[in-house]
């Protein structure tokens, strides 16, 4: 039941912003906008409110710019900057807003430095730093920004200390500390 539950939250990811709204809303809601990861139509929704007002959409199916193939997470950051998880493209896409402006990517299959397998989460500290859990490759990924600069991992597969099986949620908190949903380590007992 757990990992059923996992599976569906890493589909359909909803982020509620603690940003400011987009500029096009400004003097109109002081509501933070809530952001719908569509994954199975390849697309960011962002909306003003919980009854639809304000969609706007970005994403097209595809591996170019300002396309996705099955997003999975995506981070607002405190200038609505959006972070997306481009998971069957295995990378990481940062966009300025929802028209794509400043398209930055960074990723390509594989187990080395600038590559992922499969990533499903993001997550930017309080000091901008970006965290990836990249799933298929059981570990997380640490960055300075969407360059790549001083690119760490940590993990391998396994049940052990720094061993991850399949991890597809992360957050880091205030004091530097490192959460990891971590899907098919589910505890016994």
């Amino acid at each position: 039941m757990r990992r059923g539950l996992q599976c569906l939250f890493s589909l359909v990811l909803i982020s509620f912003a603690g940003c400011r709204p987009p500029a096009e809303e400004t003097g109109k809601s002081h509501t933070p906008p809530i952001y719908i990861v569509d994954t199975g139509n390849d697309r960011i929704v962002r909306i003003a409110s919980m009854d639809g007002k304000g969609w706007k959409s970005f994403g097209s199916s595809g591996s170019g710019t300002n396309e996705l193939d099955s997003p999975e997470s995506v981070f607002v950051d405190d200038k609505s900057h959006l972070y997306i998880v481009d998971t069957g493209n295995n990378r990481i896409n940062y966009i300025e807003d929802m028209a794509g402006a400043g398209w930055i990517t960074l990723g390509r299959q594989g187990t080395g430095a600038s590559q992922f397998t499969h990533p499903t989460a993001i997550f930017l500290d309080n000091h901008a730093h970006i965290y990836v859990a990249d799933r298929n490759n059981d570990r997380i990924v640490g960055m300075d920004d969407m360059t790549g600069n001083h690119w760490a991992t940590l993990g391998v597969q396994g049940r052990g200390a720094s061993q991850f099986d399949f991890p597809t949620g992360i957050y880091a908190d205030n004091a530097g500390h490192i959460y990891v949903s971590d899907t098919v380590n589910i505890p016994t007992g």
